[in-house]
C-alpha cells in the first residue's frame, strides 16, 4: 500500500530540478537524470554533493571523458520521509518516495525501485530525459542496471554507476562466470551485447581488436594475455560456451578496472546512435540566387585527440577528384552531397555505419542573370593547427577568375590565391577529393562570403566551400533520428 501511495505522490508533487551539466540542446544530447531516493528534505544538499561526485568521476573515465559534451546531467530532488532503502543500513523497512530496496531477485547486493514511481517523477520533472538513474541514500553496497540504473552511496558508487550504465546505455553484458540459472541464455547466431559472444574463434565479433599472436579461444589466468583482447571463455553468468574480450581487467567483470577497448567501442557506438555530432545548420531550404549565401554549421566538441572527420564530395552526382573540372550550365543548379565520417582510435568496428553519414545540401539554382561557371576541387591537407582549406570552389561567373586575387578580401588561414586561375591553393598537394582534420569538432563553426575566397572563425573545422553563383555553401548534416 505504501508503494502505491508513493507513486501517487510522484504524480502530484513538483520536485526541484538542478542542472549539473548543460552541454547543448536536449534534442541532440543524451539527458541523464539522477533522482534521489531516501533523501529527506534536510538531506537535499547531500544529494547534490553525492550526485556531483559520481558524475565527475564518470566523466573522468574513457570513453565518457572523450564524449562528455554529448551529455546533459540533471538532479531531481525527490523528497522522502525517511533515509536509506529497505533491507539496507537503516532498517528493514524505510518510507521512501521511490521504494528502493536491497535483495531484489534474491541477491542481497541488487537494488530495485518502484519503476512506476521513478518514471512518473522523472517524466514530470524532466520530460526530456533519456536515462533515469536512482541514487539510493544508503551506504550499503548495491546497484542494478536495466531500463533504470540504481546505485547506493557506497564508496564504490561511481564504479557502480559506470558499470550499470554499461548495461543501461551501452547494452553491455556482465562478464561474470558465476552461474545464475534464471538469466536468459544467448540465442543463435550470437549474443546481442558487444562484449559477449558464442563464437570463440578469430571470427568473434570484436576480431578487429585481436592481435595476430593471441590464440582463440584464449587461455585464462596467463600473464602473457593479461592485457590482451582475446576470446576468454565465461561470461553472462555462464562458465562455458560464452566468450568475453578481456580476461579480468574490464569494468564489466571487475569494478575498479577501466572499460576494455571492446566495451569502450560499444559505448561510443551507442552514444553516436543517439547523438548527431552536428547540432544545427542553416539554411535548410533550397533557393534561387546570384548573391552570396552563408551556410553555418554548429558541431559538438569531442575531447578525443585521435578523433578526425573526413569528407568525400559530389557535385551534381559527380565525384570531385583532384584536377577534375565540371561545367555547370546556367539554370541547371547545383546539388552538392558529402559523405562525412567520424574516425577515432577508440572505434575499429562500426557494423551499423553509425560514424558515417551522407548529407545532401539544399538545392541552389542560379538566377537567369548568372553566368555559367566551373567546379574545381581543392581538397588539400589541413593547415594552421587543423583548419583545412576550401575543399570545393565553384566560380559561376559572378567574379572573373583572373581578377580573383585582387578582389578577394578574406583569407583561409594562410592559404594563398592564384591570380591566374582564381583558385585557392594550399601549396602542399591534395588527397584525392577528401581531407582530414585533427581534432576537428569545435563548439561553433561559421563561414562568411566576401568576394572570392573563404574565411574560418578559427575554431576548428573549416568545411568545404562552394562558390556557386558567388554563394558560399557550408556543410549541412541532418541530425540522426534518436531512438525512442
Amino acid at each position: 500500500m505504501s508503494t502505491v501511495f508513493a507513486a501517487v505522490l510522484v504524480l502530484t508533487t513538483a520536485y526541484d530540478v538542478e542542472v549539473l551539466r548543460n552541454n547543448g540542446p536536449s534534442a541532440n544530447r543524451i539527458d541523464l537524470v539522477i533522482l534521489g531516493d531516501g533523501y529527506r528534505l534536510e538531506d537535499q544538499p547531500k544529494l547534490t554533493s553525492d550526485a556531483t561526485s559520481i558524475v565527475n568521476q564518470l566523466f573522468a573515465s574513457t570513453p565518457w571523458k572523450e564524449y562528455a559534451a554529448l551529455f546533459n546531467v540533471s538532479v531531481v530532488h525527490v523528497v522522502s520521509n525517511e533515509n536509506g532503502a529497505d533491507h539496507g543500513s537503516y532498517g528493514e523497512t524505510r518510507d521512501t518516495a521511490l521504494g528502493a530496496y536491497f535483495g531484489c531477485g534474491g541477491i542481497d547486493r541488487t537494488i530495485c525501485v518502484n519503476q512506476v514511481a521513478v518514471i512518473s517523477a522523472g517524466s514530470t520533472a524532466t520530460p526530456q530525459y533519456d536515462l533515469l538513474i536512482v541514487l539510493a541514500n544508503d551506504p550499503k553496497y548495491g546497484g542494478s542496471g536495466g531500463d533504470i540504473a540504481v546505485l547506493s552511496t557506497h564508496m564504490l558508487a561511481p564504479e557502480l554507476m559506470m558499470h550499470e550504465l554499461g548495461h543501461t546505455l551501452g547494452g553491455l553484458a556482465d562478464e561474470y562466470e558465476d552461474a545464475y540459472p534464471a538469466y536468459p541464455a544467448c540465442q543463435s547466431p550470437d549474443c546481442p551485447e558487444a562484449n559477449a559472444s558464442l563464437i570463440g574463434t578469430s571470427a568473434v565479433k570484436w576480431s578487429a581488436w585481436l592481435e595476430g599472436t593471441t590464440p582463440t579461444p584464449t587461455p585464462e589466468n596467463q600473464a602473457m594475455y593479461v592485457n590482451a583482447i582475446g576470446a576468454f571463455e565465461g561470461a553472462r553468468y555462464q562458465p562455458a560456451g560464452v566468450f568475453r574480450p578481456k580476461d579480468t581487467n574490464c569494468r564489466m567483470k571487475v569494478l575498479g578496472s577501466p572499460n576494455c577497448s571492446v566495451c569502450s567501442e560499444g559505448l561510443i557506438r551507442r552514444f553516436l546512435n543517439r547523438v548527431d555530432l552536428i547540432d544545427s545548420f542553416t539554411p535548410t531550404q533550397p533557393m534561387t540566387t546570384c548573391g552570396p549565401v552563408t551556410f553555418v554549421l554548429t558541431t559538438v566538441a569531442v575531447a578525443d585527440p585521435t578523433a578526425a572527420m573526413t569528407y568525400t564530395w559530389r557535385v551534381n552526382g559527380v565525384d570531385q577528384m583532384t584536377g577534375r573540372m565540371l561545367q555547370v550550365p546556367v539554370g541547371t543548379g547545383l546539388t552538392v552531397s558529402v559523405t562525412a565520417k567520424h574516425t577515432t582510435s577508440l572505434v575499429r568496428s562500426d557494423p551499423q555505419n553509425l560514424l558515417s553519414q551522407v548529407v545532401t545540401f539544399p538545392h541552389i539554382t542560379p538566377g537567369a542573370s548568372c553566368d555559367a561557371g566551373v567546379v574545381v576541387p581543392d581538397a588539400g591537407p589541413a593547415v594552421d593547427g587543423g583548419t583545412p582549406d576550401a575543399g570545393l570552389v565553384v566560380d559561376a561567373g559572378a567574379v572573373d577568375a583572373g581578377a580573383e586575387a585582387a578582389d578577394a578580401s578574406v583569407n583561409d588561414g594562410g592559404l594563398s590565391e592564384r591570380p591566374d586561375a582564381g583558385l585557392l591553393e594550399d601549396g602542399g598537394g591534395s588527397d584525392g577529393g577528401s581531407f582530414q582534420v585533427s581534432n576537428p569538432l569545435s563548439t561553433v563553426v561559421t563561414a562568411t562570403s566576401e568576394g572570392c575566397g573563404c574565411n574560418s572563425s578559427g575554431l576548428g573545422l573549416m568545411g568545404p566551400v562552394l562558390f556557386g553563383v558567388s554563394c558560399l555553401l557550408r556543410l549541412r548534416r541532418p541530425r540522426k533520428a534518436r531512438p525512442s
